[in-house]
């Protein structure tokens, strides 16, 4: 086979793997929903909630950080009664 064939074979070659991955990552995207991307976590009590309200830790405090962060998630008539967070700004 000659240097340009074999050029060519692998350029193909390449070419085909590289779209075979593509088209899998894209798949992968489109499993993703926003379930997975916002799970609802634990569900919170009630003190400072009316309805089902639910905490998902997403950075725990340790050496760097001197807070935490969580996102909290309200199923439809959930609301926030007023209260202060001390210490947490």
């Amino acid at each position: 086979m000659a240097l340009t064939q074999k050029r060519t074979a692998l350029m193909l070659i390449t070419c085909i793997a590289l779209f075979a991955t593509a088209c899998k990552n894209n798949q992968n995207q489109l499993n993703m929903t926003k379930d997975n991307l916002f799970q609802k976590g634990e569900k919170l009590g009630n003190e400072y909630f009316t309805g089902n309200a639910f905490l998902k830790p997403l950075l725990a405090k340790d050496k760097n950080n001197e807070f935490t962060v969580g996102s909290v998630t309200f199923e439809p008539g959930a609301r926030t009664i007023w209260h202060t967070l001390k210490g947490r700004f």
